[in-house]
């Protein structure tokens, strides 16, 4: 998903963007750039909180709950494969102590871990939702897609995304360095002895 972000343009006026003290407990300096707010940037243009999400529609495939039921199988149908499945995993692990290695475990046994697998995942009741990748809302899947594009290509040219501290739905793509050291006069450059002798 691409963000849009017009990075040569960010480059730009970040060069021209001052310095600020005092960032990180004082240890560094910070400048930023104003990108523009969740309204405008999101996909879903709304902004809420992980416990106040009321305002985003609930995934159409879903209806909001994450997870798709499946009306083939019975749920103690899943619960036996499931627990063959385990049991597999388990002596999967013994026999990889055993040969020391996963590559050195038989292939039969593989192919019957496999198998039993497949067949406990055939028998789920519910499969997770994939338009909204379990989340309950589209919206809010694309919003997270969004951000981490943006975090990927922030990263990419050297910078990172922040909140604004008066307003949480403010964006801003931001950079830091440590603090300048000072100068210090080297004492042994000053002229403490002029190479006369006086008596």
């Amino acid at each position: 998903m691409p963000t849009g972000i017009l990075w040569d343009k960010v480059k730009k006026s970040m060069e021209q963007a001052e310095w600020q003290d005092d960032w990180d407990g004082g240890d560094g300096q910070l400048r930023s750039v104003f990108l523009g707010t969740v309204f405008s940037l999101y996909p879903s243009g709304k902004y809420y909180l992980p416990f106040a999400c009321s305002n985003l529609d609930p995934c159409p495939d879903c209806l909001g709950k994450g997870e798709i039921p499946l009306h083939r199988p019975k749920r103690k149908d899943y619960h036996r494969a499931r627990r063959k499945s385990d049991r597999l995993k388990i002596e999967f692990v013994r026999l990889q102590q055993i040969f020391g290695s996963s590559d050195a475990v038989p292939e039969s046994f593989m192919d019957k871990l496999h198998e039993a697998w497949h067949r406990s995942e055939y028998y789920r009741p519910v499969r997770h939702c994939e338009l909204c990748d379990g989340m309950g809302s589209h919206e809010a899947k694309l919003d997270s897609d969004y951000q981490e594009e943006l975090d990927r290509e922030a990263a990419e040219h050297g910078y990172f995304i922040m909140s604004g501290e008066g307003n949480p739905c403010d964006l801003f793509v931001a950079e830091c360095r440590d603090l300048p050291e000072e100068d210090e006069e080297d004492e042994t450059d000053e002229v403490l002895y002029n190479g006369s002798d006086q008596n």
